[in-house]
Formats: C-alpha cells, structure tokens, sequence
C-alpha cells in the first residue's frame, strides 16, 4: 500500500465529487460540518483520519456520487438517483 500514492488519489475524487455538485470548498466544509482548513488539507492530498474520510465518502454517496478504491487508486463515479 502507497498511503501518499492512494491519498492524491482521493483529495482529487473528493475535489471532483464537490466540484460536480458545484460546491466551493466552503459549501462542502458547511454541509459536513468539517472545518474550512480540514476540507483544504484533505484536496491537498494530507492524510485524514479515517473517521473524515468516512464522512466525506458518505455524504457524496447520499448524493448520489460513490467512490471506489482499486489499486491504481481511488475512482469517483456519479451515480444518478430517481427522484
């Protein structure tokens, strides 16, 4: 496993999945309830705790956008949902 690797992988599906939903970073840090700083940090490619990741994987998915992990990375797939 190549944690740096697979985080610059996920900070650039968590930018995608907060730029589909047309959210700035502020929107998303908002609606989770994380800090401004911690949303920063995490499209940065840091290294979150588990727990932030969790929330942010949940919140896109009620939103209809799911990620995955392979091992050539993290991947972000929009999935629509019939109202």
């Amino acid at each position: 496993m190549n944690l740096p690797y697979e985080m610059e992988h996920f900070a650039a599906a968590v930018r995608s999945a907060r730029n589909a939903l047309g959210w700035a970073q502020k929107d998303l840090a908002r609606v989770t309830g994380l800090s401004l700083p911690t949303i920063a940090r995490v499209e940065t490619g840091h290294n979150p705790q588990a727990v932030t990741m969790l929330q942010l994987i949940k919140l896109f998915k009620a939103r209809g956008i799911e990620f995955d992990w392979r091992p050539d990375g993290f991947k972000m797939e929009t999935i629509f949902l019939v109202s």
